[in-house]
């Protein structure tokens, strides 16, 4: 286990219906501490949960125990967008943000007592970073290396309309993690299979995509994920235009998850553990 990684707490916005242990609500009875309400004894026989006094008033005179409601385990899953836009590398490098979060959120569930999984999506699923949903302690570090040191391919992650296939079919609580430089229609053919999920759309930014440190001048510009370039004569209004660009792309991003349900964690520059805990308890 990656004892350096950052932790952050999260929650569902259901009761989970896993019989595991774990710190979630749930619909199972068990051992927990949220009292549910009273049972006869012979249907569920724990003498240690008896009430006597429940017992005496209850106009059948059926003995009456406790029950309470178990808290349980869930399933969390990051899936990655490592088209060639995520080796950007402005203030941070992108790959390196997504290798902090996806060591931070394994070690959140690991130490949550829930299964962490990982699968990682270009032109296709990226089978060597696949991690199923399990409770290994050093899953997020050996994840976290393997993409700090990845060759991302030009292309649109289009193997993201399949990871419905790599993900669990019960519940669970899915981060989607790329800067969405991506069409619209992918967006949508991408969650909209997820719906049953708790999905939370991870949105990567740097400041320097739309305002670069130069000021006046000829810059080389370069489009991450075809590699073309394109040498313009760097000044204030064009710094302005794309500055607008950047601002109505935020927007149009905004409005589409909110359109499917959804409200995004907009992460500017590198990871922080405490703006993932503010996203699900600010």
């Amino acid at each position: 286990m990656d004892e350096s990684a950052a932790e952050f707490h999260y929650r569902v916005p259901w009761r989970t219906a896993s019989r595991l242990l774990g710190q979630h609500a749930s619909q199972a009875k068990g051992a927990g501490h949220e009292f549910r309400g009273h049972a006869r004894f012979l249907d569920a026989p724990d003498g240690r949960r008896l009430d006597l006094r429940a017992s005496l008033r209850d106009p059948h005179e059926a003995l009456l125990v406790r029950v309470f409601d178990q808290r349980s385990a869930v399933t969390v899953m990051v899936v990655a967008d490592v088209s060639a836009s995520i080796a950007y590398a402005g203030t941070h490098r992108r790959l390196d943000v997504l290798a902090d979060f996806t060591a931070a959120c394994a070690r959140s569930a690991w130490r949550t007592g829930d299964r962490f999984g990982f699968v990682a999506c270009d032109q296709r699923v990226r089978r060597e970073l696949y991690q199923p949903p399990n409770r290994i302690a050093g899953a997020g570090a050996r994840l976290a290396s393997a993409l700090r040191n990845l060759d991302a391919t030009p292309g649109a992650p289009t193997a993201l309309c399949d990871v419905i296939a790599w993900v669990p079919n019960r519940p669970a609580l899915i981060f989607l993690v790329s800067d969405f430089f991506l069409p619209p229609e992918l967006i949508r053919r991408t969650l909209a299979p997820l719906n049953r999920h708790a999905i939370v759309p991870v949105v990567l930014e740097d400041r320097t995509e739309w305002d670069p440190s130069l000021r006046f001048g000829l810059v080389r510009l370069r489009d991450p994920e075809s590699g073309d370039t394109q040498t313009v004569f760097w000044r204030p209004a064009l710094r302005r235009r794309l500055q607008r660009a950047f601002d109505t792309r935020r927007a149009r991003i905004a409005k589409l998850l909110r359109d499917l349900g959804l409200r995004p964690l907009w992460m500017r520059g590198g990871f922080d553990a405490e703006q993932v805990t503010r996203y699900f308890h600010g």
